[in-house]
C-alpha cells in the first residue's frame, strides 16, 4: 500500500473491517440467539 494516500488506506481498511464484521455478527446471532439469515441479508446487516 506504499504510495497510496491516507484516504485510500483508510477506505481499504474500512472495507476490510466491514467485510469481516457482518459474518461475525451472523455467527453470534446463530450461536447466542439461535437465529439465522440468508447469505444475501448478511451482506446488508448493520
Amino acid at each position: 500500500m506504499q504510495g497510496h494516500s491516507k484516504v485510500v488506506k483508510r477506505r481499504k481498511a474500512a472495507i476490510l473491517i466491514y467485510t469481516a464484521w457482518n459474518p461475525w455478527k451472523e455467527r453470534n446471532r446463530r450461536v447466542f440467539q439461535g437465529l439465522t439469515c440468508s447469505s444475501r441479508s448478511i451482506a446488508s446487516i448493520n
